[in-house]
């Protein structure tokens, strides 16, 4: 198990609302675009996601309510810090540019390739 006692707590608050919604691991998954498999080592408690979008979506498909989602993301983020996470910046990343949003017309390693044409 990872992130210690916050990822126990964490893994305990996903089960409670798997049971009290119902739903399969396969349901919640298909419902969350996340593979059943994935829902189940969160809900265990075996892994804990990078991001905390997969258990916001887990949180919605299971109804959980407003407080029961703040308790989910204060948990995470203590067991994300448990286990090493890195700090993530809470805003979104802005490429370098003229504002449009483009790097003015080169990659993000500095060089033209797919994934610069993909911005464009």
């Amino acid at each position: 198990m990872t992130g210690g006692e916050h990822g126990r707590a964490l893994a305990e608050l996903l089960a409670e609302l798997k049971r009290r919604s119902g739903h399969s691991y396969e349901r919640i998954g298909a419902k969350a675009r996340l593979n059943r498999s994935t829902v189940h080592r969160y809900c265990s408690g075996v892994t804990i996601p990078v991001a905390f979008g997969p258990l916001e979506r887990i949180a919605t498909v299971c109804r959980a309510g407003r407080d029961e989602r703040a308790k989910l993301f204060r948990l995470w983020e203590r067991a994300d810090a448990a286990r090493g996470g890195t700090p993530r910046p809470r805003l979104p990343f802005r490429r370098p540019g003229n504002g449009t949003g483009r790097a003015g017309g080169l990659g993000a390693c500095g060089g033209s390739g797919p994934a610069d044409s993909l911005a464009r």
